[in-house]
């Protein structure tokens, strides 16, 4: 199986693996006009916000962040998500010219580069319409036919043959034999190379296989038009020959519980056709794998069908034309095809031994590539598709208000094993911990609840976070019960009010809880306890806690597990990038985890900030920063303006704090925001009320020897309106139905509050209270749009309870925006 991989890697290049002549390819950090132009244009904006931001990112080397926040007046005024979409598509230009460079100059020193060449080199913006350009020169594979022909020196003879165009086989052989007969041999040539110049025979077949490869490799063929292609189909069928799994097993039960796996899975794809132009991504992405774990079979109907077919498949075919007849014409082009490569090449559809090459150059090269070249670019796009869909859910639980800075009580569930607790105060800090047996088999429900009432009396309870694991359900109970009965006279002065209950999600906790992160936090914990106040921490603040798990371990995405580890990676550290520096990091007490992530800093700088700080105790103030080993001047420039220091009366150094340092304004711009302070005639920013700033001209505060211009200033004055707010949307806890515990609850036409747990392309789960997500397909969105963490009210619509599956529809707004 290597060795294949490895022939159909070099007879059909692969746009993203390496070649002979990347390896040596330049660094490059510029892009000629001509791609600027064409960036531009995807874009919608000018070549000059195109080369800005090249600069911006590669030789100045800034973060997009920073660039997106204090670089406005440069960009346009280009958003995070804009300034990295362009960055990737800048990485792939900047990879693409290196690689014309290196290609370009290899053609050269083997006398290959013509000025038409060079310019169609040029004039390529896509890396496999580049390696089409390349692939005649490219070095063939050794020992192949065609390579072996070309050493014994057929090629002109190959060459001859395809401008004659002999009409049969017996014209071909006289042509081969007098070529023989006039042309001597190399006498470099190897013994196997030489054993094709020994008979016409031989030099014919060799000839046939190098012609194959000349028109296979023909520029004006092997440029395609998707269009040509596209209106075809993928079917997927149930595999009648599934692959073994893996697992060496002789009982006959297993096969079969694999066997209902598969059909329980991939149902919905047994016999299926889609459209390869409305095909959506996790459809796609669900075949392949059906594909990949031997449940299903998938093809596209885009190459020509052999004579014989059984009666099914020709009924699945007939059925298949009639669903999609304009998506059948994919399979006449298949046909068709032969014909257009003769007359590109302007052979008579009467030359029949021509025509059999074109035929045998279709079926074993051309159908071939520009199939795997279709279903390679379509599961990229679904691949892309998913991306997005993780990072944007992704976006949406890092981003989920925060509960507040309030002692928390997190409870991970569990029946036998009890309920661990832990009490964490306002800071995160661990103050107690201890295990609860509510649930049978111990079944010590009073006990359970009595020990929690303690627990919120002594510690000023204000949150009580439930993981939504098993037992959840009935832990929930238990707490509400405990609600129910609570006296608020048993509470303090300090806090009468009651704790809020709220269930989260314990995806990663467990992940966490037995990391070296987590170890090294809470050596002497057992790994239940530390995932307890993961629970209780990301109730806090989600932000703060959840960037110390792997995302992909947070439970949001789509097809994860098929998608390029590389890109996915990428994508979502980017997007944990942008939460954290869109919320900012309170300098004097984020985690080192959390500072790796903001603008500039990384694991390294992070560390040493905290080491300062236990050193040294807090910062007075942002210009401190400067004193830390590692960062110097051009990191502080990306960094410091996403660091806050907010006020601290019981610190001592806090005469020396700079109010500015509270506040999303960079330090760069602190003459601006005080020539405001001036101009309103306020010694503090606490003094300022929002209808004074309304009153200013934006244009006033200007500075014409800086990059600020009238956008920063705006962003100041807003700044300034309130200082270091959150932009995360207030906090609102769904209302859970309590005589819903299971499935079996449920009836048709009811309404739930729920809290959206996951969304894919096709709809949203939504968490109702218990084990089982209920599904609200796009088709019952009722043209909302949700995210996940927002609560939003569901009616039920279908129950199977076999499958485990709840449908339902939307019936209202959701409520947290």
């Amino acid at each position: 199986m290597a060795s294949k991989n490895k022939r159909k890697k070099e007879e059909y290049p692969d746009s993203d693996s390496e070649s002979s002549t990347e390896s040596n390819s330049p660094k490059v950090t510029k892009l000629p006009a001509a791609t600027l132009e064409v960036l531009a244009g995807e874009f919608r904006a000018t070549t000059g916000q195109i080369k800005t931001v090249l600069r911006l990112l590669k030789q100045e080397e800034m973060t997009v962040p920073f660039i997106a926040r204090y670089r406005k007046e440069l960009t346009g005024n280009l958003t995070d998500v804009q300034l990295r979409t362009l960055e990737e598509r800048l990485e792939y230009m900047l990879e693409l010219e290196s690689r014309k460079l290196a290609i370009v100059k290899t053609l050269k020193k083997e006398g290959n580069l013509s000025a038409e060449m060079k310019k169609r080199i040029e004039n390529t913006f896509k890396k496999i319409d580049l390696e089409d350009i390349y692939l005649p020169f490219k070095p063939k594979r050794k020992g192949t036919k065609s390579k072996l022909a070309s050493e014994a020196g057929l090629e002109p003879l190959a060459r001859k043959l395809l401008s004659i165009h002999p009409k049969t086989r017996a014209l071909a052989l006289t042509i081969a034999k007098d070529f023989l007969r006039e042309n001597r041999l190399d006498s470099k040539v190897t013994q196997e190379a030489s054993e094709y110049r020994k008979d016409h025979q031989l030099a014919l077949e060799g000839s046939i296989a190098l012609i194959i490869d000349i028109i296979a490799e023909d520029p004006g063929l092997t440029r395609r038009d998707p269009r040509e292609f596209k209106p075809g189909i993928v079917k997927s069928e149930t595999n009648k020959k599934p692959k073994p799994s893996g697992k060496k097993s002789s009982k006959a039960g297993e096969k079969q519980a694999e066997a209902k796996r598969g059909a329980d899975l991939y149902r919905d794809y047994f016999y299926r056709e889609e459209s390869i132009r409305r095909i959506a991504s996790h459809q796609l992405m669900a075949i392949l794998r059906g594909q990949n774990e031997g449940f299903l079979t998938c093809q596209l109907a885009t190459r020509t069908r052999g004579p014989t077919k059984t009666s099914a498949k020709r009924k699945f075919e007939e059925l298949g034309r009639q669903k999609h007849s304009d998506d059948m014409v994919a399979i006449k082009n298949a046909e068709e095809y032969p014909k257009r490569i003769m007359r590109h090449l302007q052979i008579h559809y009467d030359r029949h031994f021509m025509k059999d090459i074109v035929n045998q150059t279709w079926s074993t090269k051309m159908a071939k590539r520009i199939e795997t070249e279709i279903m390679k670019e379509l599961k990229a796009q679904a691949e892309e598709k998913a991306i997005q869909v993780f990072a944007s859910n992704l976006r949406d639980i890092l981003l989920s208000p925060p509960a507040g800075r309030k002692p928390t009580i997190g409870l991970d569930p569990g029946f036998r094993t009890g309920v661990k607790v832990a009490v964490i105060d306002d800071t995160g800090a661990l103050l107690h911990h201890s295990v609860i047996y509510p649930h049978p088999p111990q079944a010590k429900w009073d006990e359970a609840r009595e020990a929690l009432r303690r627990l919120c009396v002594e510690y000023d309870v204000g949150l009580i976070a439930i993981g939504n694991g098993t037992a959840s359900r009935e832990t929930s109970l238990l707490v509400q019960e405990l609600l129910d009965s609570f006296d608020d006279r048993q509470s303090s002065k300090k806090r009468p009010e009651k704790p809020t209950k709220v269930v989260v999600s314990e995806a990663g906790a467990s992940v966490y809880s037995a990391s070296p992160l987590a170890v090294k936090e809470f050596p002497d914990l057992d790994v239940t306890i530390r995932g307890a106040i993961s629970i209780g921490r990301r109730l806090q603040d989600p932000l703060a806690e959840l960037v110390k798990i792997d995302p992909k371990s947070l439970g949001v995405g789509q097809y994860q597990h098929d998608i390029n580890p590389g890109k996915l990676g990428k994508s979502l550290t980017c997007t944990v990038e942008d939460c954290v520096n869109l919320v900012g990091v309170i300098l004097n007490t984020a985690s080192a985890e959390l500072l790796t992530y903001v603008s500039g800093l990384g694991e390294k700088v992070a560390t040493e900030i905290v080491k300062y700080r236990d050193t040294h105790g807090p910062f007075s103030n942002r210009k401190e920063l400067l004193e830390v080993p590692r960062l110097g001047k051009k990191t502080f420039q990306q960094c410091a303006g996403f660091l806050r220091i907010p006020p601290n009366p019981q610190s001592p150094n806090e005469a020396q704090r700079e109010p500015l340092d509270s506040t999303g304004i960079h330090p760069e711009a602190y003459h601006i925001a005080r020539k405001i302070l001036k101009k309103l005639k306020v010694k503090d920013i606490e003094s300022i009320k929002p209808s004074m700033l309304r009153s200013l001209d934006p244009n006033e505060f200007v500075d014409p020897d800086s990059d600020s211009g009238v956008i920063t200033v705006q962003d100041i004055i807003a700044e300034l309106e309130k200082p270091g707010r959150d932009p995360r949307s207030a906090f609102v806890v769904a209302e859970m139905n309590p005589d819903v515990r299971d499935i079996h609850d449920l009836k048709g036409g009811m309404t739930l509050e729920g809290t959206v747990s996951n969304v894919t392309q096709f709809g949203a789960f939504v968490d109702i209270g218990i084990h089982e997500n209920g599904l609200i397909h796009t088709s019952h969105m009722n043209n909302h749009s949700l995210r996940t963490g927002q609560v939003c009210e569901v009616r039920v619509e279908n129950i199977d309870p076999a499958r485990k599956r709840i449908d339902g529809c939307v019936t209202q707004m959701p409520i947290a925006l």
